[in-house]
Formats: C-alpha cells, sequence, structure tokens
C-alpha cells in the first residue's frame, strides 16, 4: 500500500490508488471507512498510475504543492493540496526529455526552496534523472542531469540541504551516488561507501528518506 505523508505537516496524508488519489487531514485518527476526501479533479487530468509523490517542506501554506509522478512518465502538480477544493485540477509540469511510458519512480523537493525538484525514472535505456530550479513557474524548465549515471536504473533521488550548500543523492542498482553540482548532461556523480565491509556500495537502493531537523539520510537497499 502506497501513501505520502507530509513530513512536516503530518496530519495531512495521501492515499493514490492506480490513478485516483484520496487525502485526509487527520491522519492520526482516520480509518478505511472514514475521514478521507476523494480529489475528483486528480484522476481525469493525469494519465498513467501515481508511483510518486513529494510535498513541499516546512509550515503549510496556500502556496505550498503536491508533486505527483506516474508510470506514463509524467509529472504533475497541485498547488494547496491539503486545503484547495477537492475538484483542483492539477497542472502537467512534465519535462520534455522525459519519454513516453518512463516510470517516475520518485521525486525529492530542496526542503529550503520548493523550486529545486529532482525527479528519477526507473526504466533502463531512457533518460533517469531531471532537476529543475524553477518547479513553481508556469513552464518549469527541466534538465537531464544523469550524467555518467546512464546504465544503471535509478529507483530513488532525495535532496539534502545543509547550512553550508545543497547534496543530490540518487539510489540506483549499483548503489547510491552523490553530487554537489548540477551541469546538465556533464554532472558528475561519485559513488558513496558504506556499510559493513562497503557492501552499501553495489547494492540496490530502492528507497531514500531523508530527516532534515538532524540531517540524517535513511538509505533503504
Amino acid at each position: 500500500t502506497y501513501f505520502h505523508l507530509d513530513e512536516d505537516n503530518p496530519n495531512y496524508m495521501y492515499f493514490p490508488s492506480s490513478d485516483s488519489l484520496y487525502r485526509t487531514a487527520d491522519a492520526a485518527n482516520v480509518t478505511e471507512a472514514t475521514g478521507w476526501t476523494r480529489m475528483t479533479g486528480v484522476d481525469p487530468a493525469i494519465s498513467g498510475t501515481i508511483y510518486s509523490m513529494a510535498t513541499t517542506r516546512g509550515t503549510y501554506s496556500p502556496s505550498s504543492m503536491l508533486l505527483i509522478g506516474t508510470s506514463d512518465g509524467k509529472i504533475y502538480r497541485l498547488t494547496d493540496p491539503a486545503n484547495g477544493s477537492p475538484s483542483a485540477t492539477p497542472v502537467d509540469i512534465t519535462p520534455s526529455g522525459m519519454s513516453i511510458g518512463s516510470l517516475v519512480k520518485d521525486i525529492s523537493i530542496n526542503p529550503r526552496n520548493q523550486d529545486t525538484v529532482i525527479a528519477v525514472v526507473s526504466n533502463y535505456n531512457v533518460s533517469s534523472i531531471f532537476w529543475t530550479n524553477n518547479a513553481t513557474a508556469a513552464t518549469p524548465t527541466w534538465q537531464v542531469i544523469e550524467g555518467n549515471l546512464s546504465l544503471p536504473s535509478v529507483r530513488a533521488c532525495e535532496i539534502v540541504a545543509k547550512s553550508n550548500g545543497v547534496e543530490y543523492y540518487v539510489g540506483t542498482t549499483v548503489g547510491l551516488f552523490s553530487t554537489t553540482t548540477i551541469s546538465g548532461a556533464a554532472t558528475v556523480w561519485t559513488r558513496e561507501n558504506g556499510g559493513p565491509g562497503g557492501m552499501m556500495n553495489t547494492t540496490i537502493v530502492n528507497s531514500l528518506a531523508y530527516r532534515w531537523k538532524d540531517n540524517t539520510l535513511l538509505v533503504g537497499t
């Protein structure tokens, strides 16, 4: 069962079922039968099954947004997802370089700047890592930043905002990689070492979770 809990506003939770989306503003007390609102504007507007979601960090506001990735190679933006009308229609902000049918496996939003977003596609032999620094624009400009990671399948991504800069992480079928410099097709990713005897170095990394409060990154293999 897939769901997305707003990390900094945990009363808000989103639950997808194929291309349909439900929300609750009372995650602590919601049940299978009560407490859910169907987002009726989502499924008519999107293409594909919902496979990834990300919300903006910090105190919730009307400019907060939910990003939705699908199995049809689409990314959508829904503004004010927790309090907006259930009939609100998400906006298609899909990168022009994303192949049709790509599965958008993960999306991450910079905790300090919701204009900065990274998204990854898990398919082989397609462009797999996308980045934008104007995600709130009417038509965001995306860069393909897979650089030297063109061969593996990319399964997860995370933006880590530190006091002295920003780090980008991607989990792949051959380990965890990071970069601090976005340079389009020339972006260079470096393998992260980890685990007893470096056992994480070449393992499949399927998920990443970042706790901003104490700068902790969890890696699921």
